[in-house]
């Protein structure tokens, strides 16, 4: 409930203010103010502010992450919807709590995203509070305050820029701030005179791409061409085979860019449905000719300027059309219609890749991307994960009878090893956790292994050739796996793998449970049906090696060169008691593994160097509750660092309520959390199991060390300088 005594003292306030602008006295001036259009998290200067004062904004919001800032500096921020997602208007006093606004007045305090809203923080330190107003009306209230002075950030909450910043398309019309309390009149006057200001212009670049492919695509497929307003480039890079009167390369339900013209014109051409079907009249060095069967650049430039519609060639002009088009969002690609079925590229077709650009690209710039295209045999080999195209194996989302095949050579990375998957299913050569069995994950929903019933083995098999094939049987509801050309074992389920999916790992980005460094994978196809054992035979008698591009580095058995008292593998060791104040100091060389990589840990928190989920940043995981990652602060730099020498300070402060982390002698970020890590200790991996997040084969752990205080900068730097000096002594 609201302080009676406080509000009486804040009514009296606000009735002095009142009474000073009605005696003549000078209108609110602020101390500082800025009504350009702010879209970017910015540094400015809200001006000197030590006693009472207000902030006004004038905004449109769109939601960050967790927390939405308005602005803040490295002790208090002000945010736009509060830390988790609350919902509501609120301030952070880092490291001390997050206020949000409790009710009070006409307003309301909830978080308003993606609509212009002015708002008003009174920050009433004679009281002892803060008020928030809405768009003019009093909102809500904190028994508290902050100190927001100086330099400051904006649309973020701290200097560095980087936390709870405001998302993208975000902009703040105006800010202003007072060193003085602002009355309730002034303020709604404020809002109601407020208006949005004119957006800086973006400096964009004119070869900047819009929107592009991310896997070779083997059958047509519906894509997102992006939003293209003006003159627009479309460049692919393909191998067609010849299919029907017409050959479609892209279109929607109103033009399509044809390879073959109807009615087997032979010729690049431009159809406006039911309008005209045009052929490219020649010029330039280029051929209009169809091209099939070989691979092929080509760019169409739809000039607005020049009324024209543009070709290249393999880099060459081509020819030209006295017409333009229309083809912007929805699309399809390797045919003409979002059907995808009118005038599709034949089967054997592969689309390597496509782009679109908003604007005419130049004759240079078109020669150069054709330069630089790359042709390669999707199906394989491939020495690292790769999406790629298994077509449309179900129907209305529910799988259809298929058999996969799978031919490869292995190398164990981390606790669990892929063949493929998408953020649905995959296909384990391991299953989780080292179980050293194959199997199939349905993520969120289980791990299955499959059940032994043949004359094969379900066990992994790693550093040499093996012909897998996992027969889909939809209509028997299981799933048989056969190890080189003999029946292993099956599942009771079936998996749903169609169209972009990963192979060499179990996930689209490609770095969840991949195969581990020296793999090669020589090839992948998929078979409609499902297929008899004689025939998988076959499959495996006729099963070839393909050698890579890039051939792979032999991987050396006997690992790299150990350093004296070095550790090269996961190893429990008697950490003592980190659970009050101290310092964990790390110096080592790790290698990546899967999808989190873990300096230290036991069985209820983990040091993590790459949190969960491949976050790419350092982190601290307490078990079952949460996955913290370091917020940036300081020179230093919280991303996870593989395959060299680093130095890692981690600083529990037990006494301050947070855990400081040091990069090879430089601050680089904070959790506002403390760990407790106790005796028994896995180094190199997250639990006393010594599997769970483990640096891959190859890294080194080279020296580790509590110090039983928190250390300060200096001391940190001088551990992590060439030749450190213990400050705790000998």
């Amino acid at each position: 409930m609201k302080n009676p005594l406080k509000k009486i003292l804040c009514a009296l306030v606000t009735v002095c203010a009142y009474l000073c602008s009605s005696s003549g006295a000078k209108a609110a001036e602020p101390v500082a103010f800025s009504d350009k259009a702010i879209i970017e998290p910015q540094i400015i200067d809200f001006g000197d502010l030590p006693g009472d004062s207000t902030y006004t904004f004038f905004l449109n919001g769109v939601k960050g992450g967790g927390s939405t800032a308005i602005a803040g500096n490295d002790a208090f921020a002000l945010k736009l919807d509060q830390w988790n997602n609350t919902g509501n208007i609120g301030f952070t006093e880092f490291g001390v709590v997050d206020y949000v606004f409790e009710p009070w007045g006409q307003g309301s305090p909830e978080t308003v995203f993606e609509e212009n809203i002015h708002l008003t923080f009174v920050n009433n330190k004679t009281v002892g509070e803060v008020l928030i107003y809405v768009d003019g009306e009093l909102a809500g209230y904190v028994d508290a305050n902050f100190d927001l002075s100086g330099e400051s950030g904006i649309m973020a909450a701290r200097m560095s820029l980087e936390t709870d910043i405001m998302g993208e398309g975000s902009v703040i019309y105006s800010w202003a701030s007072y060193d003085q309390v602002l009355d309730e009149d002034t303020i709604r006057e404020l809002a109601d005179a407020a208006v949005p200001t004119e957006l800086p212009e973006i400096e964009v670049d004119p070869e900047e791409v819009i929107a592009s492919s991310f896997y070779a695509h083997l059958n047509p497929k519906l894509v997102d061409f992006g939003e293209l307003s003006e003159s627009a480039t479309y460049v692919f890079s393909f191998k067609a085979a010849k299919g029907g009167a017409s050959t479609a390369i892209a279109g929607n339900d109103s033009v399509a860019l044809k390879l073959d013209q109807w009615n087997e014109q032979g010729i690049f051409g431009l159809t406006v449905f039911g309008v005209a079907d045009h052929v490219f009249e020649p010029v330039g060095e280029g051929s209009t000719s169809s091209v099939f069967d070989e691979n092929v650049h080509v760019a169409y430039v739809n000039d607005l300027v020049l009324g024209e519609t543009r070709l290249y060639v393999n880099g060459t002009l081509a020819g030209k059309l006295a017409a333009n088009f229309e083809l912007t969002g929805e699309a399809g690609v390797m045919a003409a219609r979002l059907s995808l079925n009118t005038d599709p590229m034949a089967n054997g077709s592969i689309m390597y890749n496509w782009a679109t650009y908003n604007s005419a690209l130049s004759d240079e710039a078109i020669a150069a991307l054709a330069s630089e295209a790359v042709y390669y045999d999707p199906t394989g080999p491939h020495t690292s994960p790769i999406v790629v195209d298994f077509g449309p194996l179900s129907v209305e989302g529910l799988p259809e009878p298929y058999t996969f095949e799978f031919f490869f050579n292995a190398q164990k990375a981390g606790v669990s090893t892929a063949i493929a998957g998408d953020d649905s299913w995959a296909l384990k050569l391991d299953q989780w956790n080292e179980q050293g069995i194959f199997g199939i994950t349905e993520f969120g929903v289980m791990d299955y292994v499959f059940e032994v019933d043949g004359q094969a083995s379900v066990e992994s098999v790693f550093g040499e050739d093996v012909h897998v094939v996992m027969v889909n049987d939809v209509d028997l509801g299981e799933c048989r796996l056969y190890i080189d050309g003999e029946y292993a074992g099956y599942i009771e389920a079936n998996f749903n793998l169609s169209g972009p999916t990963a192979v060499m790992a179990a996930r689209l980005n490609l770095g969840t449970d991949p195969m581990g460094e020296g793999s090669v994978f020589y090839y992948w196809d998929t078979h409609a049906g499902v297929l008899s054992q004689e025939q998988i035979k076959s499959l495996y008698a006729n099963a070839e090696t393909r050698d890579p591009v890039d051939p792979v580095d032999p991987v050396d058995p006997t690992g790299p060169e150990v350093p004296d008292g070095a550790l090269d593998e996961p190893t429990l060791v008697d950490l003592g008691d980190a659970s009050l104040d101290s310092s964990l100091e790390f110096s080592f060389n790790a290698i990546k593994a899967g999808a989190s990589t873990a300096i230290a840990g036991n069985d209820s928190w983990a040091l993590k160097l790459d949190q969960w989920n491949e976050q790419g940043v350092f982190g601290m995981t307490e078990f079952g509750v949460m996955d913290y990652v370091f917020e940036p602060e300081g020179p230093g730099d919280t991303s996870s660092i593989f395959e060299e020498d680093v130095h890692v300070v981690f600083v529990n402060d037990v006494s301050n309520g947070e855990t400081r982390l040091y990069v090879n002698g430089l601050y680089a970020g904070y959790i506002e959390a403390n760990f407790m890590l106790s005796g028994e200790t896995a180094l190199m991996a997250a639990r006393l199991n010594l599997g769970t997040d483990p640096m891959a084969p190859g890294s080194l752990m080279y020296s580790w060390k509590l110090h039983p205080s928190v250390l300060s900068e200096s001391e940190i730097a001088a551990l992590a300088s060439p030749n450190p000096v213990d400050p705790t002594g000998p």
